[in-house]
């Protein structure tokens, strides 16, 4: 019995010490979501009343509570088996590691978090759509509530895989099939897992390529590439972010902007930075030395405008590994390495 045991241990023993790995290299904005997703999770399970505030309905919205257009994500559905719920936890905070982190590295911390609420809101919207489309054609179905991490993971996960290179194949079980299509696969093996269609991962999809269209990419398909979305218009410039960074350290200190306003009476622009000023210092004062140290600035980014539209990501010539290596593998090829912060 020892003997049959000992792979199981070795097994466990390998996965903690991957994830420990994945998350001593991730940035602080990967390390803030997950935490915050795991505490709302696990709150959650003790208190399962409180998943209201986070499950995303036609029905919520439609009675006017807008929050969880923007909090779903914070929780993952609970169910009555305790051990189920903990292993969805996990393996949300697994690939929530080795996803996120490697957007961050592209974009920098404060403009990879703006992109994660843009993106978190638009694929919400997308599922309210869906849900009461769906609703329209099939009043008798049922509609599962858009809630956990695996809605923007599909999302930046598909954005990844249409970044790949187009002769890229991922390996699905026995079947070979295209990395832009991998995503779509997935979901289809989910939805026939459940039972039922996943709209929320539709929703993330169908916004991944949306959003792929309007920064330019090459159309999934000819009779998709009308399906456009323009989330680079919202999202922050690196300049943009650069320029807020500068005005305030990590050490507690709050510096004069760098960058040059115009258009604003001289009074009014004297408040405003005397209030923005102020904001930053207690912010500063009060951001912990670990978040400090993984921050990654606008400046520093590897990619400065990816996944933004301002400039596409470069063809990768390697394969597509789904959720591989420390997140900095996945549709990049080989060639790419991150630096630690």
């Amino acid at each position: 019995w020892a003997q049959g045991d000992h792979p199981h241990k070795e097994t466990v023993t390998s996965a903690i010490m991957e994830t420990s790995r994945l998350w001593n290299g991730a940035p602080a904005g990967t390390r803030v979501l997950v935490c915050a997703h795991l505490a709302g999770s696990l709150f959650a399970m003790v208190f399962p009343t409180a998943m209201q505030f986070c499950a995303l309905s036609h029905l919520s919205v439609g009675h006017g509570r807008i929050l969880p257009l923007i909090s779903y994500w914070l929780m993952s559905p609970s169910s009555s088996n305790p051990v189920l719920s903990l292993l969805v936890m996990a393996l949300s905070t697994w690939a929530a590691l080795t996803q996120f982190q490697q957007c961050e590295r592209e974009q920098g911390t404060l403009r990879f978090s703006w992109l994660f609420l843009v993106t978190t809101t638009a694929c919400g919207v997308a599922y309210i759509v869906l849900a009461m489309l769906q609703l329209a054609l099939f009043a008798s179905s049922s509609v599962v509530p858009c809630m956990g991490l695996w809605t923007p993971l599909l999302f930046f996960f598909t954005r990844r895989s249409l970044a790949a290179a187009t002769t890229s194949e991922v390996s699905l079980g026995p079947v070979r099939i295209s990395a832009q299509w991998y995503p779509i696969a997935l979901i289809g093996f989910w939805s026939a897992l459940s039972m039922q269609l996943q709209l929320d991962l539709l929703a993330a999809w169908i916004m991944a390529i949306a959003a792929h269209h309007a920064d330019g990419g090459t159309p999934v398909h000819a009779r998709l590439s009308f399906v456009k979305v323009p989330l680079h218009k919202v999202q922050l410039t690196q300049t943009r972010a650069a320029c807020f960074e500068d005005r305030v350290d990590l050490e507690g200190r709050a510096l004069g902007s760098t960058c040059k306003a115009g258009g604003y009476v001289a009074r009014a622009v004297l408040c405003l930075r005397y209030c923005e000023k102020a904001a930053l210092r207690s912010l500063a004062r009060n951001c912990p030395r670990a978040f400090g140290a993984s921050y990654i600035p606008a400046r520093a980014a590897s990619h400065g405008e990816s996944l933004c539209g301002e400039a596409a990501l470069p063809r990768s010539t390697g394969g597509f590994v789904a959720f591989g290596g420390q997140g900095h593998k996945l549709g990049m090829g080989d060639g790419l390495t991150a630096t630690e912060p």
